[in-house]
């Protein structure tokens, strides 16, 4: 990748010059995001996690049992080494080299999969003795697709979240997914879940609302489904990503198609209606990579350009102003980030250097510059010991 910064990343590095010099140095091989939270591995695997839900609890745990809220990175007890991490929206999973599953956070709905329903503030085993491809934490709920291709989600089954028949009540352990399809992915959102096959056809079940299962059915608010639904337009997707009421996929030749809640102009193809089949993103640019906010979502080109579009009222562009957008914006040249996490109503960023960014929406702390306020511009991550 070319390392030469161009205008746009210059105007940003001077643009975050400020809020930087005082910050000590952090290393970052990997983030995530949810509303309230952000959550990195730093370059020797520990997980660190920043910012804080407040009253979000109901009815709220012992404190002391959850992660304290904070606007710089504060590590995860245990001292446990991880090679992925995901941020859901009260809880946190990640896989470990031997491809374990550990979660930890608020439990209530048995999120953290480990039989309990009790607030996790370190790492808790999933249990069921799996080995894990990959895992994804949601709203109240989390997903993992096993090394044989077996899928299981545990948590809020509310409007079929898990995918196992049940529209309502929790299981706070692994429960298979119906439908008997091997999936290769998994990713699980506020209340919906979608997997991939390994030829890349996409399902989704759960919420429904305007369409997010991608079914072609009129996108309207208050539809479900606890089992599988195929995503309409046959397309082969690569990978996908889901936030509070829309979904993206990236496809096998690069395209981005987006479906579900179009408000804010979230499915980024120049329009604001919503749409249950997927709508091809505007602007002719190849993808390597997408991630879906709760009404934003953020591209990186093959060309290592990022983009943003939908709701952008907390600045979750990071380019100083607050317009929506319901076509790709650029929001940094080439070169600047190797990969783009959106959050809820933020946005992280991080450099081939291992410098983690953040802006947007930041009064949880969930931009980890210490402070507890929104930015408009990229400030980066403070430092961590």
């Amino acid at each position: 990748m070319n390392r030469t910064l161009g205008a746009t990343a210059i105007a940003f590095l001077t643009a975050c010059r400020g809020a930087t010099d005082s910050t000590p140095a952090s290393t970052w091989i990997a983030l995530g995001a949810s509303e309230a939270y952000t959550c990195g591995l730093s370059d020797t695997r520990e997980a660190l996690c920043w910012g804080g839900v407040g009253g979000y609890y109901d009815p709220p745990p012992l404190q002391d049992s959850l992660m304290p809220n904070s606007a710089v990175p504060v590590p995860v007890p245990g001292g446990r080494r991880f090679i992925t991490i995901t941020v859901g929206g009260l809880s946190m999973c990640a896989l470990d080299s031997a491809h374990k599953a550990f979660c930890w956070g608020a439990n209530q709905f048995g999120e953290v999969g480990d039989s309990s329903y009790l607030a996790k503030r370190g790492p808790s085993a999933v249990v069921g003795g799996h080995s894990w491809r990959m895992i994804s934490s949601g709203g109240v709920h989390a997903c993992g697709v096993t090394l044989e291709g077996q899928t299981y989600c545990w948590g809020n089954q509310f409007r079929g979240g898990l995918g196992n028949g049940a529209l309502d009540g929790a299981r706070a352990e692994p429960v298979g997914v119906l439908g008997g399809l091997t999936f290769g992915s998994v990713y699980a959102g506020l209340g919906t879940s979608c997997a991939l096959t390994p030829e890349g056809e996409a399902y989704c079940w759960g919420i429904n609302d305007y369409g997010i299962l991608g079914d072609s059915q009129t996108p309207e608010p208050n539809n479900e489904s606890a089992s599988l639904v195929r995503v309409v337009g046959g397309h082969r997707f690569a990978s996908l990503a889901l936030g509070g009421n829309h979904a993206c996929g990236l496809t096998q030749d690069a395209y981005v198609y987006c479906w579900g809640w179009n408000a804010y102009g979230q499915l980024g193809n120049g329009s604001m209606e919503s749409s249950s089949s997927p709508v091809l993103v505007t602007g002719d640019l190849q993808w390597a990579s997408v991630s879906v906010g709760y009404q934003h979502t953020c591209g990186l080109t093959t060309a290592g350009a990022a983009y943003c579009w939908g709701n952008n009222a907390r600045g979750q562009f990071g380019t100083g102003v607050t317009d929506n957008s319901s076509s790709p914006q650029l929001i940094a040249d080439p070169g600047t980030y190797i990969t783009i996490t959106a959050g809820g109503n933020h946005t992280c960023g991080l450099m081939a250097s291992g410098a983690a960014f953040c802006w947007g929406q930041g009064n949880y702390g969930q931009l980890g510059d210490g402070v507890f306020r929104d930015r408009l511009r990229p400030t980066r991550v403070a430092g961590y010991e």
